[in-house]
């Protein structure tokens, strides 16, 4: 017989990570913050040269895939990818644009 017939449903949280990163101001930012970790927003506006408005907007959505943390010290807030395992995801991405060059 051919292989069993795999549940769609352990696929949906790897999906949704690859999902939340398959925008290319998100993948900059993770890559970004694979390079430095603890990086204010101001600091990655400056990096991705885009409004702070839109940079805060796609943090949020890498927050809210548990792709990246955020610690508060007094007013500034400092982001940093969530765990190893997306670090790890990031690092391939950034293998995989170096041998495009």
């Amino acid at each position: 017989m051919g292989e069993p017939v795999r549940s769609l449903e352990r696929y949906k949280a790897p999906a949704e990570v690859l999902k939340a990163m398959a925008h290319p101001l998100r993948l900059c930012i993770l890559m970004a913050l694979y390079e430095q970790e603890g990086t204010s927003v101001t600091a990655l506006r400056d990096q991705m040269r885009a409004p702070q408005s839109t940079v805060s907007q796609q943090l949020g959505i890498l927050r809210r895939a548990g792709l990246v943390s955020a610690e508060r010290t007094g007013k500034l807030v400092s982001y940093r990818i969530a765990d190893s395992n997306i670090r790890g995801i990031v690092a391939i991405m950034m293998r995989l644009m170096l041998e495009e060059e």
